[in-house]
């Protein structure tokens, strides 16, 4: 189709993102964590319980949590929320100079995967291998363990499960990345 319309198809295609808008007054210390715990799909965002437990399990470490919500969040020292404060550009520039980033399915965790080099994605009940994320050194957790997208196709998936994920197992894995 884009041939017929005159384009060039030729080479790989490219779909860069902009570098982002700086965030004011925020400094990012070395290492932080993005962490991006909310989707709109049912049963796809952690709960605040979940929140704190890998906040403070992943503690003296920088946590910045980002994304849109109803419910306020409770922080411990670690812990800098943007919640319902950045924009897509802030988000993408953040995303850029993060050490890792958690996100569960949903959008953001695509713009990570596209910008970020050290990525989990959180899936309860959706397949990685239909969602992505695609890039191939992204970590994905689902049905309790902790795999590469690379290595997906080794296990068998258990449709729908919806088992809740251990924030320890997580925090060991984001520790040995940074």
């Amino acid at each position: 189709m884009l041939k017929a319309c005159g384009a060039s198809v030729s080479g790989r295609a490219v779909f860069s993102l902009p570098k982002g808008r700086v965030i004011p007054g925020l400094t990012i210390p070395e290492p932080v964590v993005v962490l991006h715990p909310f989707a709109r799909g049912s049963g796809k965002s952690l709960t605040s319980n979940e929140i704190h437990e890998l906040t403070c399990a992943l503690a003296p470490v920088r946590v910045v949590i980002v994304g849109r919500a109803a419910t306020e969040l409770h922080c411990d020292e670690n812990v800098t929320s943007l919640v319902n404060q950045t924009d897509l550009s802030q988000l993408i520039w953040l995303l850029r100079r993060s050490s890792f980033v958690v996100s569960v399915d949903s959008g953001p965790v695509h713009i990570a995967a596209a910008v970020s080099k050290n990525l989990l994605s959180i899936h309860f009940w959706s397949d990685p291998r239909s969602v992505g994320p695609y890039r191939k050194d992204a970590w994905v957790w689902r049905d309790q363990r902790i795999f590469r997208v690379a290595q997906i196709e080794k296990f068998k998936l258990r449709r729908g499960a919806q088992s809740r994920p251990d924030m320890a197992q997580i925090a060991a894995l984001i520790r040995e990345q940074i």
